[in-house]
């Protein structure tokens, strides 16, 4: 999820959290949580409608995450 928001701050400040939040069909607090790494993590749908919104590839985006773990 890091990857996922550093993309959107980096990127598409100019979408807003409740704009997000509609986009993938989750509340602006569930949203503010998955960003914070609170309650819980992402679930597939939550996590590739995230990649999509933000134009990131799903698959590439965790390889690239899995391929940071050490």
């Amino acid at each position: 999820m890091r990857i996922v928001f550093e993309e959107w701050n980096a990127n598409h400040k100019e979408t807003s959290l409740r704009a997000a939040s509609r986009a993938i069909g989750v509340s602006a607090p569930r949203l503010m949580d998955l960003r914070d790494g609170a309650h819980g993590k992402p679930t597939l749908d939550e996590y590739c409608n995230l990649c999509r919104l933000f134009g990131l590839d799903p698959g590439r985006t965790l390889n690239e995450a899995l391929a940071n773990i050490t």
